[in-house]
């Protein structure tokens, strides 16, 4: 059955699912219902699954199995509500721009958020990893250039002033990795700017 609101009871039965597949040891990096406008239906999205070498429909299995051992427990939500998404899932990638939520909290609600000019009509996140900004240093020609992702920040002619502009441009982002290349283009330096959102324990 289509759901078109999400209840408590599949708040609550999303969050034992994840838990049930903890435990099997099929742990998803990112869990989260979304609302997909163009079909009206909310879905709950499981990415980056860690489990070797299984298929999409392994992975179905396992979710399925689960659902069977919560049987008294989870009586509102079906194999049907479920859905599999690659870690670099537009959904994902977006969210994960502005958005870190740990394991094992009750999660966050977002309702009407705009993220890089994109609306996210509803969402609640169970688990999230705060994707890096990558912005890099490296040769191109004859030049050094600034880039984040494919585009091109700056231009210089020397490597001093490209990697002063690389800091400055990693500083004033949240939460970003500079790479900074030798002119063979090899990685010489990486830094992290920002919060950690999961910061080793210990």
């Amino acid at each position: 059955m289509v759901k078109t609101q999400l209840t408590p009871e599949l708040i609550e039965e999303g969050r034992a699912l994840i838990e049930g597949l903890d435990s099997a040891g099929v742990s998803p990096d990112a869990a989260l219902w979304f609302f997909f406008q163009d079909i009206g239906a909310w879905k709950l999205l499981l990415t980056e699954v860690k489990v070797g070498a299984w298929s999409p429909r392994g992975l179905y299995r396992a979710v399925q199995k689960t659902l069977r051992s919560l049987r008294g427990q989870v009586t509102h939500l079906s194999l049907e509500d479920i859905a599999l998404a690659k870690p670099d899932a537009p959904v994902v990638r977006l969210l994960g721009q502005a958005v870190a939520v740990r394991p094992g909290t009750g999660g966050i609600r977002l309702t009407r958020n705009v993220i890089d000019g994109t609306l996210i009509e509803d969402a609640h996140i169970y688990r999230l990893k705060m994707k890096r900004i990558r912005v890099t240093v490296e040769p191109k020609g004859h030049d050094w250039v600034v880039r984040r992702g494919r585009q091109i920040l700056s231009q210089h002619a020397a490597k001093t002033p490209a990697v002063q502009s690389g800091i400055r441009r990693a500083r004033a982002t949240q939460n970003s990795q500079l790479v900074i290349k030798n002119q063979d283009g090899r990685i010489r330096e990486e830094r992290t700017y920002g919060n950690d959102p999961f910061p080793p324990k210990g």
